[in-house]
């Protein structure tokens, strides 16, 4: 026997699942706008980003063959893999994505890096680059943890940019280890100088 009438008990229930169902909307609706808010909402134009699949989607060259790459599983930032650089001598090497761009657009290379006895004479030593030009992150030198880099490029004229992790850069040859995840690729807009 139930202990309150049927006229209280059914509206009860209603608004309970009613509170129980908006619950779940909000945590769903939530859990997507954390997704999109990691890039501003923007789709990331690199694929297999986080090396989950490999190489697959990229291209590996060094200037003078000290350069290794590598897929990672047991150091990694976040998912399964990440991608390791190794340069047992002075070298450039650079991992490599070609993505079509918009012409005359704006757009944000970010990712992370960890590193490890990483040495370089003047220059660039680990950062995420465009092939073609001296636009990079912030070089990452000697040994370190995980740490976010990201820098802004114009398309220009370009239908197609290369961008990717690099160890080494123009006249400069870097040694050490270098390990990258989480990259992105985002569109920013229309570029200042249109």
């Amino acid at each position: 026997m139930n202990a309150f009438p049927k006229s209280i008990v059914q509206p009860l229930r209603s608004r309970i699942a009613r509170v129980v169902m908006t619950a779940f909307v909000w945590g769903i609706a939530a859990t997507f706008t954390q997704a999109q808010e990691s890039t501003g909402g923007r789709p990331d134009l690199l694929t297999n980003a986080g090396f989950e699949s490999g190489q697959e989607g990229w291209a590996f060259n060094c200037h003078k063959d000290k350069g290794k790459v590598a897929v990672d599983k047991e150091v990694k930032r976040t998912g399964e893999a990440s991608i390791r650089i190794e340069n047992s001598g002075g070298d450039d090497s650079f991992l490599k994505q070609a993505v079509k761009v918009k012409p005359k657009t704006r757009y944000r290379l970010s990712g992370y890096i960890k590193t490890k006895d990483v040495e370089v004479k003047g220059g660039q030593a680990a950062t995420l680059a465009l092939e073609g030009g001296f636009e990079s992150t912030e070089s990452a030198k000697g040994t370190g943890s995980w740490k976010k880099f990201d820098f802004e490029f114009d398309s220009g004229t370009l239908d197609t940019v290369k961008v990717g992790p690099r160890l080494g850069g123009h006249s400069s040859a870097a040694m050490g280890t270098a390990w990258y995840d989480d990259l992105k690729l985002i569109e920013l807009g229309p570029s200042r100088n249109r």
